[in-house]
């Protein structure tokens, strides 16, 4: 071998020792503190003396090299005893390579250049455990010699087997920038060359223009798509794929034969960033110019927007605002739901594409096909300024309950619209300001109940609405909190246990409404009405469990 820092297999893992002395492995790592390096200035790296080091020249940058990665250095070695030189890739004009952390040289290299940072310079003095131990490495380096290394780290290749079975190897070429790295669905823009292992060029974009694909996507390979979400803009990396991480048994017709392992060269250039704004995917958001700033607009929120918007795989149907902004107030309804969604998840100066299904499209709003056609809607936003309503810590108590009253009747309004989601959105916007009321005067507490009586009551309908029965259960409840003898609150709040199989809890609800509710001709014959279904229900969930234990116990 070139050099005498390089292990042969039987001292990498041997580990030298007496009997009172401590053993150190490969398989260590001495947990070492971030510590801010001087030049000129000793420090003991391992804790105990093993490794010491001296920085000589500063690094740049922040990071270091990992275990596993492709550390590429400079070195002069000397004995501590006598100051000879036994060893140098200087004197040999060739910098010397090894993987950090794998046994390949000796401990004490291991732990100092993990120390380092690109450029850097630093004279190691190792003690004889961390080196060549009692043995030495005859002829140049006596037995228990203490070690001294000037070491310059030059660079470095991280090297990562991202599927532990060596399936995807990853090697970075070339460092990116910032701590971000895409996700599922992002549109990727990447220069790309892929290989065979006899070195045949399968594809290359490297001459021509970069390729944009969705990542996680059928578009790339799992493994690639896997190597891209560990990268970072900028970033060149070597991603070596096994078959099962590449195109496996069938290959790629024509150009990648079957069970081949495909080697890419790959830079990640930027990305889109592509986000869910609704859990069902009905709304989707894919930024194109992201601003530096944090501001996004809220409920009652003043926006002002450009705007085009065409169905997706269509034509435009709406460019009257595409340079000259307008504006809405968020969650009024003044646009269709999904285009309120998106803009609500956008920062001031943000620019995306904003993409709704029909559900969310529906109606006469702004942003709503033209002739009540189907189809998805792909709207194109940038987010010009953001007016926002005055906090609720700023009104005056009067105030807030006549900002709640505004606020009650206009998802009121969006009720009877059917746009279900915006009005509980808006009702619990109106609650938020008269929910705290410690600082109300007397008639102030009693406007308040007032306002929050009726949003429960109608919250209670429209949940039951949204298929969602225990808040309907939970809001009448509250609207009982407020007047317990209250009619409808018993009703709605008897309707949604039947719908969750609650039957004597929802019988003994329209029971005391039917008690309340006195000669009203049209309320009796309705709360009769449920409890005919309520017993109808009931008797048929009785059938079905007995049905049920009939087949348990009939075996």
């Amino acid at each position: 071998c070139e050099g005498v820092v390089v292990m042969d297999a039987q001292d990498a893992t041997m580990s030298v020792s007496s009997d009172s002395e401590v053993v150190h492995s490969y398989d260590e790592e001495p947990i070492m503190e971030e510590e801010e390096e001087v030049v000129n200035v000793e420090r003991d790296v391992t804790k105990d003396g093993g490794v010491k080091k001296k920085l000589i020249q500063k690094g740049e940058g922040y990071g270091r090299p990992s275990p596993g990665d492709e550390v590429t250095v400079h070195y002069v070695g000397t004995l501590e005893s006598d100051g000879s030189q036994f060893d140098s890739s200087r004197d040999r004009g060739d910098p010397f390579v090894f993987k950090l952390g794998q046994g390949q040289v000796i401990k004490g290299w291991d732990e100092g250049v993990k120390t380092m940072k690109k450029g850097e310079r630093a004279l190691f003095t190792i003690r004889a455990d961390y080196g060549y131990g009692e043995h030495g490495s005859p002829p140049k380096i006596p037995g228990n010699a203490t070690l001294c290394f000037d070491i310059e780290l030059l660079s470095w290749k991280s090297v990562n087997d991202l599927t532990g079975d060596g399936g995807i190897v990853k090697v970075t070429l070339a460092e990116g920038t910032g701590w971000e790295n895409p996700k599922e669905d992002y549109e990727v823009m990447v220069h790309y060359e892929s290989k065979l292992d006899d070195g045949t060029v399968v594809e290359s974009t490297r001459s021509g223009n970069p390729v944009e694909v969705i990542l996680g996507s059928e578009q790339l390979p799992s493994g690639l798509n896997r190597a891209l979400k560990e990268m970072k803009k900028g970033e060149r990396a070597s991603v070596i794929l096994q078959p099962l991480y590449a195109y496996g048994e069938a290959g790629l017709e024509g150009k990648i034969p079957p069970n081949a392992v495909v080697h890419y060269d790959i830079t990640l250039l930027s990305w889109k960033k592509v986000e869910e704004v609704t859990k069902d995917g009905g709304v989707r958001k894919k930024i194109l110019e992201e601003p530096e700033g944090y501001k996004k607009p809220s409920d009652g929120s003043t926006v002002f927007v450009t705007m085009t918007a065409r169905m997706v795989g269509g034509d435009v149907f709406d460019e009257a605002n595409k340079t000259e902004p307008f504006s809405f107030v968020m969650g009024n309804g003044d646009v269709v739901e999904g285009l309120d969604l998106g803009v609500e998840s956008m920062k001031k100066g943000e620019h995306a594409l904003i993409t709704c299904a029909t559900a969310y499209c529906v109606g006469v709003e702004r942003g709503s096909p033209p002739g009540g056609q189907a189809g998805d809607v792909e709207f194109n936003v940038t987010l010009v300024d953001i007016h926002e309503e005055k906090d609720s810590w700023s009104l005056s108590s009067e105030e807030k309950i006549e900002t709640a009253q505004a606020k009650r009747l206009i998802g009121n309004d969006l009720f009877k619209r059917g746009k279900y989601r915006m009005a509980l959105k808006k009702w619990d916007k109106a609650l938020s300001h008269v929910q705290s009321d410690h600082d109300f005067s007397d008639e102030e507490k009693t406007k308040a109940k007032e306002c929050k009586r009726p949003i429960y009551l109608n919250m209670a309908i429209c949940d039951r609405k949204m298929g969602k029965p225990a808040d309907a259960v939970n809001h009448a409840t509250k609207a009982l909190e407020i007047d317990e003898n209250s009619v409808k609150a018993l009703f709605r709040r008897g309707q949604a246990r039947i719908d969750i199989s609650d039957y004597d809890e929802a019988l003994e609800d329209f029971k005391k409404a039917r008690e309340l509710a006195g000669d009203d001709a049209g309320v009796q014959k309705d709360i009769q009405t449920e409890i005919q279904r309520c017993k109808k229900a009931m008797e048929g969930y009785r059938a079905q469990q007995k049905k049920l234990f009939s087949k348990m116990f009939g075996k």
